[in-house]
């Protein structure tokens, strides 16, 4: 078996996927970004996780609570459409995804940020201790 050349470095796939994710985290699944960089899932998530210190599952769920995040402040959607709108079939599904990235619920955050004068609470690395 030979190896694989690659027509370009590492970081030019990392961004690729991170440009994917960022236009379709509401609609993919993993498997869905492998298919579309063309590598294998545990290569490219060592290579993925070397650049953003992430695998992508976690930068994808991140990602999608950062949007969530978003649209709780933004916009006055009920949770169970932000929950569709950034990738969850479940509204309860979601909560307990955003209680635990944020050890508070869509609801709480909401109302405790909405009208907050300081920058409110950010998804930001929520899985980086989390191995």
């Amino acid at each position: 078996k030979t190896a694989r050349r690659y027509d370009y470095s590492p970081e030019v796939y990392v961004n690729r996927a991170i440009d994917f994710i960022h236009y379709n985290y509401a609609t993919i699944k993993v498997n869905d970004i492998m298919e579309y960089i063309g590598f294998s899932r545990s290569y490219f998530s060592t290579l993925f996780k070397k650049q953003t210190g992430l695998s992508p599952q976690e930068y994808l769920m991140q990602y999608r609570m950062k949007q969530s995040c978003r649209l709780l402040l933004e916009t006055d959607q009920p949770i169970q459409e932000i929950a569709s709108h950034v990738g969850y079939d479940d509204p309860l599904t979601f909560s307990k995804a955003f209680k635990k990235a944020l050890k508070t619920n869509p609801t709480e955050y909401r109302l405790k940020n909405q009208n907050a004068e300081t920058k409110p609470e950010s998804p930001k690395n929520i899985y980086k201790n989390e191995e």
